[in-house]
């Protein structure tokens, strides 16, 4: 008998790739009914659900005291950090072609790169400044600045770009102090709280259609943070990280079936570069 055993590296880029269809696939519901209900109602559900899973699985492996954690402004900051970012993303994606705002929010990890030797001491050597000088490129072509009208759709996709880039450091420098799902916890448990204070300034009542989708949404974003959590466990971060990029493809696919959108030509290059 001839058994098959994955890799570590291999595992890794599996649960990568799954985790990120699973978050573009919940962005396309998070597009469709960003245009029905108001985006923070969306976020309650997302980050309600989250905590709901989350906690109980902090309490049986780490016990009460983790829900407490060591670092408790970054872990607020990074918490208001998600929101915000995922709120803009959301009312971008309401308002451009879905793989463009996806293409857009990559800005971050040009932003991450050009930072990270003044906020976490990293060296960046020569082919990283090359790489972010052509990835401002690939943004150039997809925003095209100066020869179409830039959009608050266009607009709220790299500002949540920018605000991510910073959510990524913190989560950095969270990493090498906090267990993993602590952060998860804290980021949840933040944005449930959030949303929970202006609930009933934007509350509209779902059917149940709408409402199945909701739950199916923010289930796909706590499965998705799991895989994301565990991929980073299972291999490192330079073997699964280009792999973030299939969320694009899945992006564009989604766009087309459900939605008739598919990028101009000029986007399109963009999005490759």
């Amino acid at each position: 008998n001839v058994t098959f055993a994955l890799t570590p590296n291999l595992r890794g880029i599996m649960l990568m790739i799954s985790a990120v269809s699973l978050f573009a696939m919940k962005d396309g519901f998070a597009k469709h009914l960003g245009g029905i209900y108001p985006i923070l109602e969306l976020l309650w559900t997302q980050y309600c659900l989250m905590l709901l899973v989350v906690f109980p699985i902090i309490v049986v492996r780490h016990g009460w005291k983790a829900l407490w954690p060591s670092h408790i402004y970054s872990q607020i900051s990074r918490g208001l950090m998600s929101i915000t970012a995922i709120g803009l993303f959301y009312f971008s994606i309401t308002q451009i072609p879905l793989a463009d705002a996806m293409a857009l929010i990559f800005i971050s990890p040009i932003v991450v790169t050009a930072l990270s030797p003044l906020i976490l001491g990293e060296k960046v050597g020569i082919r990283r400044w090359v790489a972010v000088l052509t990835g401002f490129v690939g943004i150039c072509f997809i925003v095209q600045p100066g020869f179409q009208e830039v959009t608050l759709g266009t607009l709220a996709s790299l500002v949540a770009g920018v605000i991510w880039a910073f959510f990524q450091i913190t989560t950095r420098q969270l990493a090498q102090q906090e267990v993993p799902l602590v952060t998860v916890f804290c980021t949840s448990l933040i944005g449930a709280a959030a949303t929970n204070l202006l609930l009933p300034l934007f509350w509209v009542t779902p059917t149940i259609l709408d409402g199945s989708m909701m739950l199916v949404m923010a289930g796909f974003a706590s499965v998705g943070q799991a895989f994301l959590i565990y991929a980073f466990v299972a291999a490192p971060a330079a073997v699964i990280a280009p792999f973030v990029y299939i969320s694009i493809i899945v992006a564009v696919t989604i766009g087309y079936f459900a939605f008739g959108e598919f990028p101009s030509t000029t986007a399109w290059l963009g999005i490759f570069i």
